[in-house]
């Protein structure tokens, strides 16, 4: 089989007198069937985020589920390497690189992280 997972991106800026749109659609292949993470509470203090039993890894979904607090991820370089940052509310999309390891860390409270990770 081929093209088992759909992507979708639609940006749209609008902040006058600029605006901007960029969609984007895409099918990737999916060697193997799998999918792993969960709602994970993630704390003040850097952590690995959790994708089960995945053993390669390929696109990982995240979303801050908190109201208030936003939470740094990025991946553990003997230490948490932050180049990415979920706003209440927000989600991001990444193509992982298999066998690295992401950790994420809350701003100044626990923030729930809805983590998917599919198999490459």
């Amino acid at each position: 089989m081929a093209n088992e997972i759909s992507i979708a991106v639609d940006l749209r800026v609008s902040n006058a007198p600029y605006s901007l749109t960029q969609t984007k659609r895409l099918q990737v292949d999916q060697t193997e069937i799998g999918e792993g993470g969960s709602v994970q509470a993630v704390g003040t203090t850097e952590e690995a985020l959790d994708f089960g039993d995945v053993s390669t890894l390929g696109w990982l979904y995240l979303e801050n589920l908190d109201d208030t607090n936003f939470v740094e991820y990025g991946p553990d370089s003997t230490g948490l390497v932050a180049f990415g940052r979920l706003e209440p509310g927000e989600c991001a999309l990444l193509r992982l690189k298999p066998g690295i390891t992401v950790k994420a860390k809350a701003d100044t409270a626990e923030c729930k992280v809805l983590v998917r990770c599919l198999e490459d």
